[in-house]
């Protein structure tokens, strides 16, 4: 086992700081947040952690699917997506109603997306090399992916992309869209 530095920051600043200042060679640094965690308790979670947690966008596979989905919007919308997301962008301060009011904007210049085309975006996602092994390394039902993107991307991804397991039973905390049936199916 290797050994760790456990290193408490209670602040962005000074995390920043600890990792900038950190020697590439030195020894792995696993940063506590000492204003609201104490050290044993974060060893003790550590210890007990049998599952993965993973922000889905940009990580499992390079680039971000907010950007795949714009190459499928009608291209004033993306216009609009464009100069909507430049605003939010230049904000200095942002609160969860804003960023909830920013990708609901963007769910909403969805609309007219079939299932189809969203589906065929997923081989243009490929996996960053090692994670699908990564996540193939828990067992299904202990995987959780977080995300500011869309539930039924991340889940068609994970099922396209799978290599040993079945991840169709991991957990997707995303947005869930509204799909509704053409006459054409």
């Amino acid at each position: 086992m290797r050994t760790f530095d456990l290193l408490p920051v209670h602040s962005y600043e000074l995390f920043m700081a600890a990792v900038i200042s950190r020697p590439p060679d030195d020894v792995p640094t696993v940063l506590v947040n000492s204003r609201h965690n104490s050290v044993d308790q974060f060893v003790t979670r550590i210890g007990q952690t049998t599952a993965l947690n993973a922000d889905f966008d940009g990580t499992a596979h390079p680039g971000n699917q907010w950007g795949a989905i714009r190459r499928l919007m009608a291209p004033q919308d993306v216009v609009a997506e464009q100069a909507d997301l430049e605003a939010y962008l230049a904000r200095q301060d942002h609160d969860n109603i804003e960023d909830i009011a920013f990708i609901l904007r963007s769910v909403e210049r969805m609309r007219g997306i079939t299932a189809k085309r969203l589906h065929d975006l997923m081989p243009s996602l490929p996996p960053r090399p090692g994670a699908m092994e990564l996540i193939d390394g828990f067992d299904p039902q202990n995987v959780a992916i977080i995300s500011y993107g869309t539930h039924d991307l991340i889940r068609g991804w994970l099922v396209h992309h799978r290599m040993k397991k079945d991840l169709s039973m991991a957990t997707i905390f995303g947005l869930r869209l509204a799909w509704k049936q053409s006459p054409d199916g």
